[in-house]
Order: C-alpha cells, then structure tokens, then sequence
C-alpha cells in the first residue's frame, strides 16, 4: 500500500515546494525520474523545475544531430 495516495501525491509534493520558496529557492533539481511525471509544469511559485531527465536526453540529441 502506497504511503500517499495517487490522487493526492503532486498536491504533496507541491506543498513542500510552496515551503521552499521562504527559503529564497529558485530551482529545484528533479533527479528521480519519476518526480516529473507528478510535477509536469516547469515550474511553482516561481521556482523553476530543472529535469534531469529532459536536460540529459536534450543534450544527447543536440550532439547525435551534430
């Protein structure tokens, strides 16, 4: 049984973002690849969402269509 509910995980998880923006946060890495599939904008509050994901698989096409 999962710890949080399906339908309630991205309202967690932007929750604790929304606390991260009293921190004076700009961006928050999303090293699980799993993170953006809850979080699909790219960004909450102001604070930008950095998928590593994205940014490596952007990156590999940028040099393979060299």
């Amino acid at each position: 049984m999962p710890l949080i509910k399906p339908r309630t995980r991205g309202k967690e998880i932007l929750r604790y973002i929304g606390r991260l923006d009293r921190e004076n946060v700009e961006a928050l890495i999303l090293g699980g690849t799993e993170i953006p599939l809850l979080l699909r904008a790219e960004e909450h509050n102001g604070i930008h969402f950095l998928d590593t994901t994205r940014i490596h698989v952007d990156r590999l096409i940028e040099e393979m269509l060299k």
